[in-house]
């Protein structure tokens, strides 16, 4: 075993004012095994490593490789969350997406009359915006009239 890790395990012991003894008891192994593991004569197994970093209250990293390793890993990146009026504004326009995706969708499915582009004339915009729509309800009605099953409008 490593002469690093075996100064290790006998600091958290001291630090925590165990006896080898004591230890032992916790872990449930004999006094010589907790003073082998701190003399580097042995190694704990997995086991026995878990139960030490629970009884001192630390990590297996910690144990085994100690505090430099947490000083060469780069500090957690903090968790970017969302304000509750940044949330209810996603909320409202995922909501009015959904909305308009169902309407375009199921329009045709509840529309009471269709229209081709073989149906409408469109004739050429050359008066005013009411000459247009004058020439869009002429056409309405010769449609109704020539076709009557199929009124565009009543």
């Amino acid at each position: 075993m490593n002469n690093e890790i075996a100064k290790r395990l006998q600091a958290h012991r001291l630090n925590n004012n165990l006896s080898q003894e004591q230890l032992a008891e916790h872990i449930g192994v004999s006094r010589q095994t907790a003073s082998k593991w701190e003399r580097a004569e042995s190694s704990p197994d997995s086991e026995n490593l878990i139960a030490l970093a629970k009884l001192y209250n630390t990590t297996l990293d910690e144990l085994l490789f100690g505090s430099e390793l947490s000083a060469m890993a780069p500090p957690p990146k903090p968790r970017k969350t969302l304000s509750a009026k940044a949330k209810w504004a996603l909320l409202i326009t995922a909501g009015a997406l959904t909305v308009a995706a169902v309407v375009l969708f199921c329009l045709p499915a509840i529309m009471p009359f269709s229209i081709t582009p073989t149906d409408v004339y469109v004739q050429p915009c050359t008066g005013t915006s009411w000459d247009f729509v004058a020439g869009m309800r002429e056409e309405i009605r010769r449609l109704n009239e020539n076709e009557p099953g199929t009124a565009l409008f009543a």
